[in-house]
């Protein structure tokens, strides 16, 4: 079905750029619903083996992150665990914090570039780019985050380093 829809998109196209163009937007979309579909399988899995642990399925949610190809939506599943604490298993698994809408790899992405560029040329070029539109505002944010992050590590590498 790929490859129909790839012919399409070169017949249709008036030339190379253009099919070019049309064509990365479909890897992303690709990419995206393939994830899309994953996750939702994984989220099945996760919880079917929680089940068997003794947790509780409270509902199912949908949560989308921002991937360099794209919005990814998908499924994940609350629960309560034993002792009645609620969890995304999925969400946790992954690694996901809560309120978190890019994938790692965009907001390190994006504070690489933004050691080079100002933030609002840093917006433009991933809406150029990527899949991934965002504000100058996010931008100093992430930037702000990463940041915080990538400091955090240096202190707990010093502390494992003073203890050896």
């Amino acid at each position: 079905m790929i490859i129909a829809k790839i012919y399409e998109i070169l017949k249709d196209s008036a030339n190379l750029m253009e099919a070019e163009e049309n064509l990365l937007r479909l890897m992303h979309r690709f990419f995206a619903d393939a994830l899309e579909k994953v996750l939702s399988q994984l989220n099945e899995t996760i919880k079917k083996q929680k089940q068997g642990e003794g947790w509780e399925v409270e509902r199912n949610d949908q949560r989308s992150m921002q991937f360099l190809f794209g919005t990814v939506t998908f499924t994940r599943t609350w629960m309560t665990d034993p002792k009645g604490n609620p969890h995304y298993p999925l969400d946790e698994w992954l690694g996901i914090q809560k309120y978190e809408r890019r994938s790692p790899l965009v907001d390190v992405k994006i504070a690489e570039l933004a050691s080079k560029c100002d933030y609002r040329t840093v917006a433009d070029i991933l809406a150029e780019w990527t899949d991934v539109k965002i504000s100058h505002g996010a931008v100093r944010n992430i930037v702000n985050k990463v940041g915080m992050a990538q400091a955090r590590q240096e202190i707990d590498l010093i502390i494992v380093q003073r203890k050896s």
